[in-house]
């Protein structure tokens, strides 16, 4: 879970004390199960409806992890796989990383990723963000 959506649950939690430890999308039949990925996908399509967008060909929530795995591709495959609920590497390099014109233009420059280790997940990424 990012940082910021972290900061606002528990901000939230500390706001309403009798929200407790609670699932954030529950089931409406069993609130301690989460909603099901047939429910959200439906929230999703509905979303897509109200914004006037067309939802994407080829599956509803596969372009929001190709974008998210594609902006991770400085980091070490395997946390970015760990991160994203991805059992492999394979999937991760196949089906959701692609290649991009700011690391594609980097390459053919010869610019070098940031010296020293890969930064850590928990750490704030603003040295990454370009200009």
């Amino acid at each position: 879970m990012p940082t910021r959506a972290e900061e606002a649950l528990v901000q939230a939690r500390a706001k309403n004390p009798r929200i407790g430890s609670v699932l954030v999308f529950p089931s409406l039949r069993n609130a301690d199960k989460p909603v099901s990925v047939y429910v959200a996908s439906a929230w999703l399509r509905r979303a897509f409806i109200r914004a006037g967008i067309s939802p994407p060909e080829g599956g509803l929530w596969h372009c929001f992890r190709r974008k998210w795995a594609t902006e991770r591709k400085t980091f070490p495959l395997r946390d970015v796989a760990a991160a994203g609920g991805w059992s492999d590497v394979q999937t991760l390099l196949t089906c959701y990383q692609h290649p991009d014109e700011d690391t594609l233009r980097d390459v053919v420059d010869l610019v070098p990723p940031p010296a020293g280790p890969a930064p850590k997940l928990t750490q704030k990424l603003t040295h990454l963000v370009r200009p």
